[in-house]
């Protein structure tokens, strides 16, 4: 029944459906501070050289370089989505950018100019309930820094921050990520 349950998960995202993943995490809970709760779920579809620690921190840190620029907005209590689990999908480079997979009008900021998708983020993702967002495997320094700017878009949406800042939702994600570069 719970085997079930992560199969029925995993297909609820429609640009994966087809993909294995044969490593798919138990659900993640993390609590900060202000009653802010993080939960997500991790599909991929081996292991791979970029261990789940890895993603936790960066996810961790991520999390809080976006709330250090969110609560001077005056916006850090106020949630205006529900506590949804985020499903974070890794996938091949060439999966990511299969263009019948993945069409550029699906990939949020995706102009002319850019060539590559490394990652990228969908509120309640097509045909799923669930916040996702979707990276692919290279080194730990590059995916921290893809996750860092992805969760930053994630925490924009659920607390709504376009009603607080003229910054676009790709603006904040790239001060997010630029802050967490070393």
């Amino acid at each position: 029944m719970i085997m079930l349950a992560l199969v029925a998960s995993v297909y609820a995202y429609e640009p994966v459906k087809g993909i294995t993943f044969g490593n798919v995490s138990e659900i993640k809970n993390h609590e900060f501070y202000h009653d802010i709760r993080l939960r997500f779920q991790i599909h991929r579809q081996a292991e791979t050289a970029y261990p789940d620690q890895l993603i936790y921190s960066a996810l961790y840190f991520g999390s809080l370089i976006s709330w250090k620029k969110i609560e001077p907005m005056g916006a850090i209590d106020r949630l205006c989505k529900r506590n949804n689990t985020l499903d974070i999908y890794e996938v091949s480079l060439e999966q990511l950018n299969d263009r019948r997979r993945f069409p550029m009008d699906r990939v949020p900021g995706a102009g002319a100019l850019l060539r590559v998708v490394w990652g990228y983020f969908e509120p309640q993702g097509f045909s799923s309930e669930n916040d996702v967002i979707v990276v692919t495997s290279r080194d730990a320094l590059s995916n921290s820094r893809v996750l860092y700017h992805e969760i930053a878009h994630y925490w924009y949406s659920a607390f709504c921050l376009e009603r607080y800042t003229t910054l676009t939702s790709e603006e904040f994600a790239m001060a997010v990520q630029n802050e967490g570069e070393p």
